[in-house]
């Protein structure tokens, strides 16, 4: 016994004419920004070079920001125990949360805490 296999067209198969008018308005607009470039090219690269300047410190103040020893410490004892995300989320959130180990039905249950030191794994 064989089973044939009927391909239906499906909505979702095909571009619907709204897909097709915002991929024209992109186009558009690359089209648009390709032209002005290529008109004054050097207005540009300045335009683009004292973006670059003032934007750059302010980017790599958060690139190159690292945590002071002690709260590094905390968090790699942190990660030790298995609770390295929940740390992070709760110095960045101030996020209060307790994990406990999973109850029999495989689901982690998790608690509201005062604090980090509070977490134990159960």
């Amino acid at each position: 016994m064989s089973v044939d296999v009927v391909n239906r067209e499906r909505p979702y198969d095909q571009a619907t004419w709204q897909e097709g008018v915002a991929i024209a308005v992109v186009l558009l607009g690359l089209g648009a920004g390709a032209f002005l470039v290529a008109l004054r090219p050097s207005f540009w690269i300045e335009f683009g070079s004292r973006v670059a300047k003032a934007l750059l410190p302010l980017a790599w103040s958060d690139v190159s920001k690292r945590m002071p020893p002690e709260e590094e410490a905390a968090w790699r004892e942190a990660e030790r125990q298995g609770q390295g995300d929940e740390w992070l989320r709760l110095q960045r959130y101030g996020e209060r949360i307790e994990l406990s180990s999973p109850n029999s039905h495989g689901v982690t249950v998790i608690h509201a805490a005062d604090n980090l030191d509070s977490c134990t794994d159960r």
